[in-house]
């Protein structure tokens, strides 16, 4: 399926391979329901547990969509995307990981919004490396593809998660069963970027300036006042944000 690619366009879709696991298995499946158990034993409701991870997926949704348009600004400066990727990336697999070590369920809901920050912050800088990865011909193939692998990834970990679930079988309890799949969700995303961390490097950026927060908030001003002139991209992302609040 990815013959005819290059190294580096095939490792830059791997990540989002990669990163599905999370989004998967942390933010969807299993660690919804394994906060609950938590947050119960400690004496916390079903209603206060079902609002408490609410408010952390809030929390989380509006850190990162109030960062993004910064932390993109950023990553156009020369030699900064890789090193913040790589930051991000790294928040999101170790706060994973952490998951499979803590019993405190506010400490779960600390972990899950420093990983879903870390997850989304990841993205920023992966999308944007798309311009680094291929042509303007290409661009969209490969996309597409990168995308695609995205939901095979993602329903690929669970299914091999939902056999370590049946953990009573083998003696280890549910419990643990579930803390061992945390720790290969973090183990599978930090696995598949490592192609996207060697193959893949930033080509096109700005020469950094003296003053980096001033001019990252010229450029964020500067890329709003573009997007509110271009009526099909406002519709655009007005569109997109029902659509995935739909997915």
């Amino acid at each position: 399926m990815l013959k005819g690619y290059t190294k580096a366009e095939k490792s830059w879709m791997l990540y989002d391979w990669a990163n599905s696991a999370f989004a998967t298995i942390i933010a969807a499946i299993i660690l919804p329901i394994f906060f609950k158990e938590i947050a119960h034993q400690n004496g916390v409701s079903d209603v206060d547990a079902t609002a408490f991870w609410g408010y952390a997926t809030s929390c989380g949704t509006l850190i990162c969509a109030v960062l993004a348009p910064f932390m993109g600004t950023l990553g156009d400066f020369k030699g900064m995307k890789k090193r913040l990727f790589t930051f991000f990336m790294l928040l999101g697999v170790i706060s994973s990981a952490l998951l499979a070590f803590t019993g405190n369920w506010k400490a779960l809901l600390a972990l899950y919004v420093l990983g879903t920050l870390g997850f989304n912050g990841s993205c920023v800088y992966y999308d944007s490396f798309l311009l680094d990865v291929t042509t303007e011909e290409r661009m969209d193939r490969v996309s597409t593809l990168g995308y695609g692998l995205g939901y095979i990834g993602g329903s690929t970990i669970p299914l091999v998660l939902s056999l370590i679930q049946l953990g009573d079988a083998i003696g280890i309890g549910t419990m643990l069963a579930t803390r061992i799949s945390f720790l290969l969700t973090a183990g599978w995303w930090l696995v598949f970027t490592l192609p996207m961390l060697r193959h893949v490097h930033q080509k096109h950026g700005i020469d950094p300036e003296r003053n980096i927060v001033l001019h990252t908030l010229r450029n964020v001003k500067d890329t709003c006042c573009m997007i509110l002139k271009n009526k099909s991209v406002v519709f655009f992302i007005i569109a997109y944000f029902f659509y995935i609040d739909g997915v």
